[in-house]
């Protein structure tokens, strides 16, 4: 059983939404809440979570001198997860992270449901799901009703019994559209192997995709494939805190291939770069990367060249205080065109302790600006400007006969400017007020 705490917190949220919704305005509902051992009639235990950030909208009231037209209220979810696991098997319904990152999905949070099991005499897992193909940067919001494009899909993954190294061996498949005028399909198998403690890694991969498009003439089918290999290497150093890494990684996307899982990888492109991490001290890390770049834009195909080099560093120059700087600068050269363009972007992050253990804030700004070529070959030039805080209080911590209580209290205000807007910009601003609560361990202060 739930305890009275939770599940009273539960119904005192669920009725204030709906008071809010029968007031005639849209109100945002935030709950978090955990539960382990949940018995059922004898059966295998249950390990649940459950966490929503949303709002319902009410349906919109007849006017004056109009009759009464059909509209119904609709629940906007905007994050929601309910998980639950029973020893190998485990669930997800909500915003989530379906499947692995690679060539078939971005790795991305999604909207759907999965399931995965263990196999633990094969040394084996597999796990399946349906998730929503809206794009993330135009579906913000997800609706229960209305119609949504979907794809599905499934990831088998083992770990090979290879003396000296850790080596999963997994496969994959999608299927689904991002559009009502084409169906498209893909698989892939990849392989990640490690050796000498984690110290040489190896990973590669490829993909297949099956494209079928609908236009007014006749159906039309389209195959391409991907690949991408990645070597790193990270040696012994017997010196304190002097660490290093060196890698190499190579990707090329055929100009046809597409899969539903990761729309926004961009087609016709080849890249190679190696790259040098160090770690010169505890608190800081430098790096360097050089890479070679060929993709279109539109009809044109351009090769480029650039150098990239960042830096970051972790500041506490008091016990409540703790400063993040972190900067990354990249200058690219565009061989077929005569143009040269480069990224920047610079962010600060400060974590003040207010109260130890119980209130702290967080604030972070963002600097960021790039200069490339847009499909006319004509040099884009994009600025951004973020800024955003979260103040969290732990009002009541949990222990193991009692759920806590967080309350956080965030907002952001962000500036996109682009030299196309003819001086303009694109703002959007956000404050975010939620409250959650969970049994030990559940509840987090930073």
């Amino acid at each position: 059983m739930m305890r009275k705490t939770t599940a009273t917190t539960l119904i005192v949220l669920l009725m204030a939404a709906t008071a809010f919704a029968r007031a005639g305005e849209p109100r945002e509902l935030n709950l978090d809440a955990s539960h382990g051992d949940l018995g059922l009639d004898g059966l295998k235990q249950w390990d649940f979570r459950f966490s929503m950030h949303g709002a319902l909208d009410p349906a919109d009231g007849p006017k004056k001198g109009h009759a009464q037209t059909e509209s119904r209220t609709e629940l906007n979810l905007d994050r929601f997860l309910f998980s639950g696991r029973m020893e190998d098997f485990s669930i997800q319904f909500g915003h989530h992270q379906a499947a692995r990152q690679g060539l078939l999905f971005d790795g991305d949070t999604d909207w759907g449901l999965s399931a995965r099991s263990e196999l633990d005499p094969l040394n084996s897992n597999v796990s399946v799901f349906a998730v929503s193909a809206a794009a993330p940067d135009t579906a913000r919001e997800i609706r229960l009703s209305g119609e949504t494009s979907w794809y599905t899909g499934g990831v088998w993954e083992s770990t090979l019994p290879i003396a000296g190294s850790d080596t999963t061996f997994w496969a994959g498949y999608v299927a689904g559209s991002r559009s009502s005028r084409a169906y498209q399909q893909g698989y892939s198998v990849g392989m990640q192997s490690a050796w000498n403690d984690n110290r040489l890694r190896l990973t590669l991969e490829r993909a297949t995709s099956h494209l079928s498009a609908v236009d007014e003439r006749s159906d039309h089918k389209v195959s391409d494939t991907a690949h991408s290999a990645a070597l790193r290497y990270r040696p012994e150093v017997h010196l304190p805190y002097l660490n290093w890494e060196v890698g190499a990684e190579a990707q090329r996307v055929g100009d046809a291939f597409h899969t539903p899982g990761n729309p926004s990888m961009t087609r016709a492109q080849a890249s190679r770069r190696v790259f040098l991490n160090l770690q010169p001290f505890k608190n800081g890390s430098l790096g360097y990367s050089y890479r070679e770049l060929e993709q279109s834009y539109g009809p044109h195909r351009v090769t480029s060249h650039g150098n990239e080099i960042f830096a970051d560093l972790t500041l506490s120059p008091w016990g409540w205080l703790s400063l993040q700087p972190y900067g990354e600068f990249e200058h690219r050269e565009y061989e077929d065109l005569d143009m040269t363009g480069h990224q920047s972007l610079f962010r600060l992050t400060a974590d003040a302790w207010l109260i130890p253990d119980e209130l702290v804030y967080r604030n972070t700004f963002k600097l960021s600006r790039t200069r490339e070529p847009d499909h006319a070959l004509h040099i884009r030039d994009r600025r951004r400007q973020y800024l955003g805080g979260e103040l969290q209080w732990q009002a009541l911590s949990p222990t193991h006969n009692r759920t806590g209580l967080d309350v956080n209290l965030s907002f952001s205000a962000d500036r996109h400017e682009s030299r196309f807007n003819r001086g303009g910009s694109l703002d959007d601003y956000q404050v975010l007020l939620s409250i959650s609560s969970g049994s030990e361990g559940g509840s987090r202060i930073w």
